[in-house]
């Protein structure tokens, strides 16, 4: 049953994760005109630099908002006890799990509306971002982007926002590793009701032990295999930056392909175990707060919440390759941080027992 407390708890909680959220918000931006601005030689003005800085926001918000609902909530917390309503509330008979309970709900609806901007806004804004980005958008078109399906290996050198792709080439092998056909097209136009594209101005050359033939064509198919409305964010976007379907049907694909997915993997489960990650970092903020940082000032809380949160950081990412170094699952090298902050959490808590 949801009290009066509760919903205090929740409204104070929001209000400063909204301000951690706004503060980080502004260093991100202002770090990130200084790197864009002195990223290119190229001279661009003052709006289309804070554009591109502004775009590139919502996609790493879905990276921050741990950090952020943690020192949100240790500052709440680190409020309201400085004001004796915490304890007000323990002397009330409010155990430390219900205000558990309490901050853990706030954290999960903050949560969810971050969610949806990551996973929503934030691809779809990451891909303007790169259409406004002369210096990434010269450095991908000059390298060009290789996919495999089968024995069939394919290099393009872009694809444009509506599926057109540019300067194809295929090489196609037999079981013997042998190559059998060379393909090249100067662009290949997306088919609406096909899972592929129509290539223009076809040249083939087909191999055998003793010869090669060349025929031209004015089209021919390349049809895919995996999911057709993902291929652009697939192939052009890091791991970070995919939505969690989006990193999932790229999973898929790698695995059929036997190709190695694991740092696709641990980003699908890292995003995917947000929820019971951010509810450890809270069960830690109720504990720190009610605990060893109860008589403490707000600058030994920040300084405590921002080691905690980054040494769980550091954990992460540390733990993600350790993983992959050592064939070991993915899922292991995300879940091994979050069980010790759950520990750590219920350890503190139950210490105030």
């Amino acid at each position: 049953m949801i009290r009066k407390f509760d919903l205090y708890i929740l409204r104070s909680l929001t209000l400063s994760m909204l301000v951690v959220l706004l503060c980080i918000v502004v260093l991100m931006s202002l770090f990130g005109f200084i790197d864009e601005a002195q990223g290119t030689g190229e001279a661009r003005d003052f709006l289309s630099v804070a554009l591109l800085v502004v775009l590139s926001i919502p996609m790493q918000l879905g990276e921050m908002v741990p950090y952020v609902i943690f020192l949100g909530s240790v500052i709440g917390l680190g409020t309201l006890s400085s004001t004796s309503e915490i304890t007000v509330l323990r002397v009330a008979g409010v155990s430390q799990w219900r205000i558990a309970a309490s901050a853990s709900s706030a954290a999960v609806l903050f949560l969810i509306v971050m969610w949806v901007v990551a996973e929503f806004v934030g691809p779809k804004a990451t891909e303007l971002a790169s259409s406004f980005n002369p210096t990434e958008s010269s450095t991908k078109v000059g390298r060009g982007y290789w996919y495999r399906e089968g024995n069939i290996f394919t290099w393009f050198r872009d694809i444009e926002e509506t599926g057109e792709v540019t300067e194809i080439k295929q090489f196609e092998f037999d079981e013997q590793k042998a190559l059998v056909r060379a393909t090249e097209s100067a662009h290949g136009t997306p088919l609406s009701r096909s899972h592929g594209w129509e290539l223009i101005d076809v040249r083939e050359t087909f191999f055998d032990l003793e010869s090669s033939t060349t025929q031209l064509s004015s089209e021919r198919l390349w049809n895919l295999e995996s999911n057709f409305p993902s291929f652009r964010a697939r192939v052009r976007r890091d791991p970070e930056d995919l939505s969690i379907l989006d990193l999932h049907r790229h999973i898929d694909y790698l695995k059929n392909e036997g190709l190695n997915s694991g740092t696709f993997e641990i980003a699908f489960w890292s995003r995917l175990t947000t929820p019971v990650a951010v509810i450890g970092l809270v069960l830690v903020a109720v504990g720190f707060v009610l605990g060893p940082l109860r008589e403490t000032g707000m600058g030994t809380r920040l300084t405590a919440g921002i080691g905690a949160g980054v040494f769980f950081g550091y954990l992460q990412q540390t733990l993600g390759p350790l993983a992959l170094l050592y064939n070991l699952p993915a899922v292991l090298g995300v879940f091994v941080p979050i069980i010790l902050m759950w520990a750590a959490g219920t350890l503190l808590l139950r210490r105030l027992t």
